[in-house]
């Protein structure tokens, strides 16, 4: 898939969703990922969950920044599998890639764009239960009071993220 060449001033690529690994903004994503761990565990699509729950946030967010919305192939090789997508699985997180893994060896990865709107919500969902008042989640997040409304009856009602 071609990448869009429009950088805003910092150097991020426009639309990528998840910021360049070597970037304040990725540590920034991370750190906020592993302070909301279970909010953020439980928004995001399987694939990425359990990744993120055995590898950790970063891993999961690098190769999802690399290889998101595609089918990957999980080689039985581990050294290779690392190499080809700059992680650093232990054999035992590797096993359970292949365990997830089509008969193929195929795994289709959630978007990037996928895991960003996830952890946005996540974000969102932070921000109303820490009463944060409404106007400011509108305004940061771009959303309505209806949605907000909508978001917190659901999880009034027991609704998960």
């Amino acid at each position: 898939m071609p990448r869009c060449s429009a950088n805003c001033g910092d150097g991020h690529e426009l639309f990528e969703c998840i910021p360049p690994p070597e970037s304040a903004a990725f540590a920034h994503l991370v750190r906020f990922c592993e302070q909301n761990r279970p909010l953020v565990l439980a928004s995001l699509p399987f694939f990425a969950a359990e990744m993120a729950h055995s590898n950790g946030f970063a891993d999961m967010l690098r190769l999802i920044r690399k290889a998101g919305g595609t089918k990957v192939y999980i080689s039985h090789d581990r050294l290779k599998f690392n190499s080809r997508f700059s992680l650093k699985l232990t054999e035992q997180q590797h096993d359970r890639l292949v365990l997830h893994s089509d008969s193929s060896g195929l795994i289709d990865l959630p978007s990037s764009w996928g895991i960003f709107v996830s952890i946005r919500r996540a974000a969102i969902i932070a921000a109303l239960k820490s009463r944060h008042p409404r106007g400011e989640i509108v305004r940061r997040f771009g959303v309505t009071d209806r949605y907000l409304r909508k978001l917190s009856h659901g999880l009034n009602q027991g609704a998960g993220p």
